[in-house]
């Protein structure tokens, strides 16, 4: 038999962890994807709105010219402000969606042009605080929204919303 139990167990809470994950896929319209992989809760035991709500996640940015790869940490809240903002938009197609989290690592806008395109502007903030900044855009399609909608719901079905704000 090889590890300790507590070594197997870590083990099978990684794979779990694993198992768990959801993607958010923010596509453009030239090959472009800033990928948020949802890893698990940060704080899996807390039941409190302000330590319950973090997201463990996993950030990948590929366009033209430069990627970027990191952990940070969301909040269930940001991604719900984000999915509702995001469904009206892709309801009366115009408006704007934005996903801002409490740390600053990620601006993400979304504002749809007068010639009906989609123009994602972002700004990314590695490590929080103190960083380095990678400021970018790109153009998407309103095809391409169903599919984010549908992937935040399913985030938010299996992180839902910890305790409530006092």
């Amino acid at each position: 038999m090889r590890g300790t139990l507590s070594e197997r167990d870590e083990s099978d809470k990684q794979k779990q962890r694993v198992i768990n994950k959801l993607d958010i896929n923010i596509k453009g319209l030239d090959g472009e994807l800033l990928k948020i992989t949802v890893i698990d809760y940060s704080h899996p035991d807390a039941v409190d709105f302000w330590d319950g709500n973090w997201l463990s996640c996993r950030l990948e940015l590929n366009i033209k010219g430069f990627n970027a790869d990191f952990l940070f940490d969301l909040r269930v809240d940001e991604i719900e402000s984000f999915l509702m903002e995001l469904d009206q938009l892709n309801l009366n197609l115009k408006g704007k969606a934005n996903l801002e989290n409490m740390e600053e690592v990620i601006k993400l806008k979304l504002n749809v042009c007068k010639t009906g395109k989609l123009k994602w502007e972002g700004r990314l903030l590695y490590p929080a605080g103190i960083g380095s900044t990678l400021v970018f855009e790109y153009d998407s399609d309103q095809t391409f929204l169903p599919a984010i909608i549908k992937e935040l719901k399913n985030v938010l079905k299996r992180y839902p919303m910890k305790g409530k704000l006092i």
